[in-house]
């Protein structure tokens, strides 16, 4: 089945689907077989979602690949490669979708005896917790903690950040603390206090959540049909790696739409919004890649931008699959 051709619905269709996966995306690989691996009486965390590489290990155990409904108990670590995503559920039934590049361990229940400790080593989480399921994420910057709110989590190792959508959250360190609710963003570090940062808001630190639509167009040269045939397989991120080995000299306009679309797939909007650029810049008149930016558009939450960059592609090509 030739899934470049079933992936591009029109784009008045597209563009509102955006809207709806912004809390988390739920399909994974078809090639990750579902399995229900447990390895203790009582787990904290399952394994929910699989996009790209994703593996977990046992404590003093080796790592090992991750799929569906894989059992996650206190000590285990997860990782999420570069170009991945997954998603967990916790046993109190919240559910935390994971970006690239992020690396946790699930500790069980906190000194409290009330909420369940994550340990967040690295990388970005969204949590959305219910009134009687209380959370603490504990990062090499400080704690966060709430008795229930939707907020994201973000770690490198300069500083953490906490966006806060809705609801009461704390964070705290060694050198202060401070109680953000919806619509705030704050900055933390190891030897700096957390403070609040107005220009920052909590959308723009989960773009990754959101699921992107795919407008995939059919590639035509032979030196890509490695990327097609792993698309097509469900390997998004085998095909992004065997674009990678294409020469620049042979990168075409259609080669960087192809390529936005499936960085976008992995929700990085920036990255996607770049190749769209590089495109536009070598073929104005692609009414595929104004369609794509329009979605991107949505995806920032920039309607009027959108708007117009929709119009633009329908103008330019009213046949076009994704138009």
């Amino acid at each position: 089945m030739d899934r470049s051709n079933l992936a591009r619905p029109a784009l008045r269709l597209a563009l509102p689907i955006v809207c709806l996966f912004v809390t988390a995306f739920s399909v994974a690989q078809a090639a990750a077989p579902a399995q229900n691996t447990q390895h203790c009486t009582a787990p904290f965390a399952t394994v929910i979602a699989v996009q790209g590489e994703v593996r977990y290990r046992l404590p003093q155990r080796a790592w090992q690949a991750a799929a569906l409904d894989q059992a996650l108990c206190a000590g285990d670590e997860l990782q999420v490669a570069n170009g991945s995503r997954a998603a967990l559920r916790l046993s109190d039934g919240t559910t935390i979708p994971l970006d690239q590049n992020t690396h946790l361990i699930i500790r069980g229940l906190a000194p409290n005896g009330r909420a369940i400790q994550i340990e967040l080593l690295s990388g970005s989480i969204k949590v959305a917790t219910g009134a009687s399921s209380p959370i603490q994420i504990v990062t090499p910057h400080g704690q966060v903690e709430t008795a229930g709110g939707d907020f994201a989590v973000k770690v490198t190792p300069q500083q953490a950040a906490l966006s806060v959508f809705d609801g009461k959250v704390g964070v705290s360190n060694p050198e202060g603390s401070l109680q953000l609710q919806g619509d705030e963003t704050a900055f933390f570090a190891q030897l700096s206090a957390p403070k609040r940062d107005i220009t920052v808001k909590p959308r723009d630190m989960v773009q990754w959540v959101v699921q992107y639509p795919a407008i995939l167009t059919p590639l035509t040269q032979p030196a890509w049909a490695d990327a097609a045939r792993a698309y097509e397989q469900g390997r998004p991120l085998d095909a992004l790696i065997s674009l990678d080995q294409v020469p620049p000299a042979s990168r075409s306009a259609e080669y960087y739409l192809y390529r936005a679309n499936l960085i976008l797939l992995a929700g990085r909007a920036d990255e996607a919004q770049t190749d769209i650029a590089t495109a536009l810049k070598m073929q104005p008149d692609l009414a595929d890649a104004w369609a794509l930016l329009a979605i991107v558009d949505l995806g920032k939450n920039d309607a009027a931008q959108a708007q117009l960059h929709a119009e633009k592609a329908i103008k330019l090509g009213p046949q076009s699959p994704a138009a």
